[in-house]
């Protein structure tokens, strides 16, 4: 159960990620005042690196993720039935 937490939690932080710089992009910072523009522009900077939670920085836990740890484990669980 825990897996199922860690992956979604981290599939929805992703897409809050994007979503959140898609609304960034969007918001009509081209006719903003350069003071606003300027903390605007530091968002976008800083989201052009994906925000990702991982498990001790090896695996990105999203629904991937998740789909690979239950096929897996499904394998096993075959093989010794």
């Amino acid at each position: 159960m825990p897996l199922v937490v860690y992956c979604f939690g981290g599939e929805l932080l992703i897409s809050a990620d994007l979503a959140l710089a898609t609304a960034a992009y969007s918001c009509g910072w081209e006719a903003m005042r350069p003071e606003e523009a300027r903390s605007l522009l530091k968002l976008l900077s800083s989201a052009q690196r994906p925000l990702l939670y991982t498990a001790a920085g090896i695996f990105v836990m999203n629904r991937e993720t998740f789909g690979d740890v239950v096929q897996v484990v499904y394998k096993i669980y075959a093989v010794f039935n």
